[in-house]
């Protein structure tokens, strides 16, 4: 039974990216029917972004329609399931925190330079994905795709933090560089970073210090 949802998923998946892709007739011209059809998902994705950012957590599908122009019925009719729709949301907003980050600097660079272009990028992310973060967190039990995404961030941010603090990391033991890269995970977080900007009502200016000294403290040896 699982097997025939995960292949009716699949054929679904490979109907819709058939359906995007942007067809051109004998004389080089893009399908017009086909260009409508893209331009109708990217409206639907893009109203469905509007209302988590406006903090609508579980938009209906009447308010995604009517934000987008079009009909309940359209939307299904491009995105099988509220998931697949998420999913689409999702990269959309990858691909728009991917070009405002900013580059980080060298590893051998100096320790404060290396800790505040850290914090420069992830805050900004962590700021950035908040609206979609938190209606990804009611969802994420119950979707593979958002968990996927999840633990991609993690593992791209425990990178960020191999690399760039990978001379302090190598002066330490086995166990302790382990706790260290563990307290990293767990505090530099969008979770701690929720709960400075929600629960704190802290500004960014003052969560990204606190985050910024958390970072200092881990790395220095007052962890």
């Amino acid at each position: 039974m699982r097997e025939q949802e995960t292949n009716k998923k699949e054929s679904a998946k490979s109907r819709r990216d058939d359906s995007t892709k942007l067809r051109r007739d004998d004389s080089g011209e893009i399908d017009g029917r086909n260009a409508r059809s893209v331009r109708t998902m990217q409206n639907i994705a893009e109203s469905f972004l509007e209302l988590l950012e406006e903090g609508q957590l579980r938009p209906p599908i009447r308010d995604i329609a009517a934000r987008a122009g079009v009909s309940e019925r359209a939307v299904f009719r491009h995105f099988d399931d509220v998931e697949t729709l998420f999913d689409e949301v999702a990269k959309k907003q990858i691909e728009s925190v991917i070009s405002r980050v900013p580059d980080l600097v060298a590893a051998d660079a100096p320790f404060a330079e290396r800790v505040d272009s850290y914090m420069a990028r992830w805050c900004r992310v962590f700021e950035h994905v908040t609206p979609v973060r938190r209606a990804a967190n009611l969802n994420e039990p119950f979707s593979p795709g958002i968990a996927r995404r999840h633990a991609w961030a993690r593992r791209r941010r425990a990178s960020d933090f191999a690399t760039l603090f990978e001379k302090e990391l190598s002066r330490m033991n086995e166990r302790d560089r382990g706790d260290i890269r563990d307290a990293a995970a767990a505090l530099l977080s969008w979770t701690t970073w929720e709960h400075l900007r929600t629960q704190r009502k802290h500004s960014i200016a003052r969560a990204t210090a606190i985050m910024t000294r958390t970072t200092n403290a881990i790395l220095s040896g007052r962890f």
